[in-house]
């Protein structure tokens, strides 16, 4: 009985240490689909699925001169399906609004004989990939915070700040949105280092040319965030930022006609322009659509 019991309970062994090197119950199993999201500080969140389509440059570009683009909140770790949903609803617009940049499709080639070389076939495809990269008016920037992407608008043909506000004006209309994880949308018209000097110094530019001294008057406020970064203060750039607008223009907290938008990102510091930012439910999707006071009503409960 004894000898049963142990040839039992060691083929039982066998097949459990089997399971578990299979993957059974050990959670050894196919690793592929655990590398969608790398945990970190918002490092992970671009893989090597979400890189086709469209370039991704590093965080270092944001200190460069001349970015603008659309800085996008969405949950974590949803970043992935966030960047993807938010180009297809901004090229919507873009196709709107820019038409000149979308020719129209060429005819598709006839199908390839089956005899044809295969490897060309794949070098021509890759060949065409490139170029839809390098013609898309639209490619990311890693932002290295956690539920934060941004997508960079080239040239000087695309305002970043008409396309979100377009695309916002749309989605207070129906009162439906195409994407589902983001959650805000800034438009960005100017980038820098995260340093006080810097900051006021690109602020300048944008007031200048967004409150300027020439403009009717206009109610203005000033909307400052910052991300993983704890030496900056947020009263001190303010009033710093305020003290450039000319005097013409009204503070108005309340229902400003324009809002200068200041978002820090550890060391980088994004500055956009946004009108009827409050009236527009902060440019929050979910509000503009009524989802978040159903949540928050859901979560009361």
């Amino acid at each position: 009985w004894i000898l049963s019991y142990l040839e039992r309970r060691g083929e039982m062994g066998g097949d459990a240490g089997g399971k578990r090197k299979d993957g059974g119950g050990g959670g050894g199993g196919d690793q592929k689909k655990r590398k969608h999201y790398i945990p970190g500080r918002g490092r992970g969140q671009f893989t090597e699925r979400m890189r086709k389509g469209l370039k991704i440059a590093g965080f270092e570009k944001f200190k460069q001169e001349g970015i603008k683009g659309v800085l996008v909140s969405c949950d974590v770790p949803k970043e992935g399906m966030a960047q993807t949903e938010i180009v297809f609803a901004l090229t919507d617009e873009a196709k709107v609004r820019y038409p000149q940049l979308f020719p129209a499709e060429e005819e598709k080639k006839p199908a390839a004989d089956a005899s044809d070389d295969i490897e060309k076939a794949m070098a021509q495809e890759k060949k065409d990939e490139e170029k839809e990269k390098e013609n898309s008016i639209f490619s990311f920037i890693r932002t290295d915070v956690k539920g934060l992407v941004f997508v960079e608008t080239k040239g000087d043909v695309v305002d970043p700040i008409e396309l979100v506000q377009g695309f916002i004006a749309k989605v207070h209309e129906c009162g439906t949105t195409k994407t589902k994880y983001a959650v805000r949308v800034h438009p960005i018209v100017a980038t820098c280092y995260a340093g006080v000097e810097e900051i006021v110094k690109t602020c300048k530019t944008v007031i200048d040319k967004y409150l300027s001294k020439d403009m009717d008057s206009k109610t203005y406020s000033i909307v400052f965030k910052k991300r993983s970064n704890t030496d900056m203060d947020r009263m001190n750039i303010i009033t710093k930022v305020a003290d450039l607008v000319d005097k013409k223009h009204t503070v108005d907290l309340s229902a400003p006609d324009r809002c200068i938008l200041i978002d820090v990102l550890t060391n980088a510091c994004l500055v956009g322009v946004a009108d009827n930012y409050v009236k527009m439910k902060r440019y929050n999707l979910l509000e503009l659509t009524g989802q978040g006071a159903a949540q928050g009503k859901g979560k009361a409960a």
